[in-house]
């Protein structure tokens, strides 16, 4: 698993923050849908029961009309119609009275089948004058054609009627309610301000607005029960009388009745996922930018660029984070101030050791010379003296952290050739470097010291000692070898160069030669370089350096 901070914060963000916000939006939704689908069964529920209460209310004239033929028997019976006209008004008068109980619009009628006369009486004031003259002709037509119904929803002077109709020898009566009007009065208190309602009738459909005007309307009916994207829609079917009510109301008038907790839910979820990529952004801002640029820094500072500093002073970010960004401007100064001073250092312990060196060198050598002088061996002082002053030339350089790997190698062949003058058939070398290697730097006399070890704790006498040097390049690393033949390393002494200790032995004196070498490499290469040393006594000794391949510029 990727344990980037930005990877981190985008799955917290992604697995986290995005499916909760997300449940919420479901959840809140899903209340939503749910209420506006209750809200529709309760308004179904309502309508069914008003619309239902309304055919009752028109059914009672069933009642009205059983009482009306037990009082009028003789007169609804007689073939000859109705002898008296008194009768006629007292019958329509009764009729009247019945059906003004049910608080119904709409009209009773008589029809007299002897005089061929027609009563009527209206109630509710659904019509004018003009429209009741044109209503009584139309109804004088329905009561002469004396057809009994049932209830049926019938058209008369242009308007829809529940029709129940009595068929008598002698006359027929009629009750007729105004469809259009019962519904208006039923739903005009509970539905003027939720939408409109349409009303289909025999021929026709009508309807009410919700501002309380009315009028006809010439879309298909069916159309109107269908739901669209603004609107919702409830219609009750009479399979009674075939009347058919459709109320069409805003979606909005709907969502006004949810309550405030739902909708502050919904908003607040839509909220979180609106303000995600702002969230992000000040996420990146004030967190992911800060950290990739510190850690840039960490790893410049790491890689060995000690001069780098982040020197951020924008308003961009936020104090803490310039506090930071001033700690490790201040913290890799003190490192580089730290590691000037670990440098002089070490360039101090490798005058010392030159200072060391340098009389145990030239004690051997005064002695050596002095015993050829005896000998009167003039040209081997010549070469000795000769490579004395390539090798003392080559020591006391100063000033030079760096020397080609081709250099390094012909002061070792210097060297080399003095032990040999000095030790005569004691050492055989051999040394192989890849074409690549000998324009690389390295630190001065870190290869020598390697084989000036060898070549110390090697010498063995009537034997000679093999040593082998190799040098060549492995990708963006350069392998250096140095290994002998001689008696390998004790191992009390192995085990301290290996924890990267210095040797002490018992009289006291610090053999620091290695642990020197080692310590160099440390300061110039860090982790990047790898010294390991593999010995056993009688068996020889290699030493093995790995070190960044750094090639010296022209």
């Amino acid at each position: 698993m990727k344990r980037n901070l930005r990877f981190r914060i985008m799955t917290l963000i992604l697995v986290v923050f995005v499916p909760v916000s997300v449940s919420l939006i479901t959840l809140s939704v899903t209340v939503l849908v749910r209420f506006a689908e209750q809200s529709e069964e309760r308004a179904l529920h309502e309508l069914s029961l008003q619309m239902e209460r309304l055919e009752r209310d028109a059914a009672m004239v069933e009642n009205y009309a059983d009482e009306f033929t037990l009082r009028y028997l003789t007169e609804i019976n007689d073939v000859g119609g109705l002898a008296d006209p008194m009768t006629a008004y007292d019958m329509i008068g009764d009729l009247g009275r019945w059906y003004s109980h049910l608080e119904l619009p709409g009209f009773v009628y008589l029809y007299d089948c002897g005089s061929g006369r027609t009563y009527v009486n209206y109630y509710g004031g659904a019509l004018d004058v003009p429209e009741r003259d044109r209503t009584k002709a139309l109804v004088e037509k329905l009561a002469a054609e004396q057809e009994p119904m049932r209830f049926e929803l019938r058209t008369v002077g242009g308007r829809d009627y529940i029709c129940r109709t009595y068929v008598y020898r002698g006359c027929g009566i009629g009750f007729l309610t105004d469809a259009a009007e019962c519904v208006y009065n039923a739903l005009r208190e509970s539905w003027d301000d939720r939408g409109s309602v349409y009303i289909r009738g025999a021929r026709s459909v009508s309807a009410l607005y919700g501002d309380g005007s009315a009028g006809s309307v010439s879309r298909d009916f069916d159309a109107l029960t269908r739901d669209s994207i603004r609107e919702e829609s409830i219609t009750w079917y009479s399979e009674r009388t075939g009347l058919a009510v459709c109320i069409r109301y805003s979606r909005f008038n709907v969502m006004k009745t949810v309550p405030l907790i739902e909708w502050i839910l919904l908003l607040l979820s839509l909220g979180c996922l609106a303000l995600l990529p702002l969230i992000w952004k000040v996420l990146r801002i004030e967190m992911l930018e800060p950290v990739d640029r510190l850690t840039q820094a960490l790893n410049r500072l790491r890689d060995g660029d000690e001069d780098y500093r982040i020197n951020e002073r924008s308003k961009r970010y936020s104090d803490e984070i310039l506090m930071l960004f001033d700690s490790y401007d201040q913290s890799a100064g003190t490192r580089k101030r730290a590691h000037e001073r670990e440098v002089q250092l070490v360039r101090t312990e490798l005058d010392n050791l030159r200072l060391q060196v340098n009389p145990h060198m030239l004690l051997n050598s005064y002695n050596l010379i002095f015993a050829l002088a005896q000998s009167k061996d003039y040209q081997r002082i010549q070469d000795y003296s000769y490579l004395l002053v390539k090798y003392f030339r080559y020591v006391l350089r100063k000033n030079d952290d760096f020397v080609p790997v081709s250099q390094e190698i012909e002061f070792i062949r210097n060297y080399v050739e003095i032990q040999s003058i000095r030790h005569p058939g004691a050492f055989h070398y051999t040394c192989k470097v890849q074409s690549p290697c000998e324009r690389a730097l390295i630190p001065p006399l870190l290869i020598e010291n390697f084989v000036e070890n060898s070549m110390k704790h090697a010498l063995s006498p009537g034997k000679t000692v093999e040593i082998l040097m190799d040098i060549k390049k492995e990708g963006d690393r350069m392998l250096i070898a140095v290994s002998d033949s001689g008696n390998g390393i004790a191992p009390e002494i192995l085990d301290k160069l290996q924890k990267g200790e210095p040797y002490v032995d018992p009289a006291g004196n610090r053999h620091i030669g290695i642990w020197n070498s080692m310590r160099r490499v440390e300061l110039f290469y860090g982790e990047k370089a790898s010294f390991d040393i593999v010995s056993a006594p009688d068996q020889g000794t290699s030493m093995i350096l790995k070190i960044p391949y750094r090639e010296e510029t022209l």
